[in-house]
């Protein structure tokens, strides 16, 4: 409950309106508890005089009037007689219904559903180093290899679980134990370029096989140049759901 006050102060240096404002919290029938602040001020001789306080009491009221209590009043019941009701005499009870017997309705057995399978489905990609990227008699890689080894490192960055075979090849010029190991110099050569490039080296077997896959024939300057490559065979490994139908 806030209340104000505002009254009137006789003090040193004069009298003068004194005021405030307050709260009480009634928490029972007669104890209460208040809070206020009050405030004067009066200007004597060019000299201004302010008082303010601030205080907490705890009320206690004598006699404090009690509510009545309400006494509930419980009405009367009202009762009404009724009138007997007739006795009505029972129906007959209905002749009993023979029920005709059930014809049987032949089930027709569900068709067979085709059932699924996972199937694990490898993709080849192979890519083919021609020799006009070597220099000649040399496993040193010309700066048009990077057209053909590109496509590599960003599939085998996109797909980091696949692996790749690195096979060098050659024509038959030459003896077969020089050309088997420029092969392999060749093949280690584009590994190393791979590697360069980010891709790690244990997903990279590099191999050498001379003269002996050739792919064209030998006897022709246009077949010797198809013969020296270097071929990269990447896989990717995929699992795919398909029905099969048993």
């Amino acid at each position: 409950m806030p209340y104000a006050k505002l009254g009137w102060a006789g003090s040193q240096p004069g009298d003068r309106a004194h005021g405030g404002l307050g709260i009480e919290y009634k928490f029972s029938d007669n104890w209460h508890a208040t809070g206020e602040w009050t405030t004067d001020k009066k200007t004597n001789n060019g000299l201004e005089y302010k008082n303010s306080n601030f205080g907490i009491g705890l009320n206690y009221y004598f006699k404090a009037p009690k509510a009545a209590p309400v006494v509930a009043v419980a009405a009367a019941p009202v009762v009404v007689q009724k009138e007997p009701e007739p006795i009505v005499a029972p129906a007959p009870a209905p002749a009993p219904v023979v029920a005709p017997a059930p014809v049987p309705v032949p089930v027709a057995e569900p068709a067979p559903q085709p059932k699924e399978s996972w199937k694990i489905i490898k993709e080849q990609k192979p890519v083919t180093i021609e020799g006009a990227n070597f220099d000649f008699d040399s496993a040193k890689l010309r700066p048009t290899a990077d057209a053909k080894l590109q496509p590599v490192v960003e599939f085998a960055k996109k797909y980091p679980d696949a692996g790749m075979n690195v096979h060098g090849h050659t024509d038959s010029i030459g003896t077969p134990a020089y050309n088997q190991k420029l092969s392999e110099r060749r093949a280690a050569s584009v590994k190393a370029y791979l590697v360069k490039h980010g891709i790690e080296a244990s997903r990279i077997t590099a191999k050498g096989f001379g003269e002996t896959e050739h792919i064209a024939d030998n006897k022709t300057e246009e077949g010797r140049a198809k013969n020296r490559r270097v071929e990269i065979h990447y896989t990717i490994i995929t699992e795919k759901k398909i029905r099969v139908t048993e």
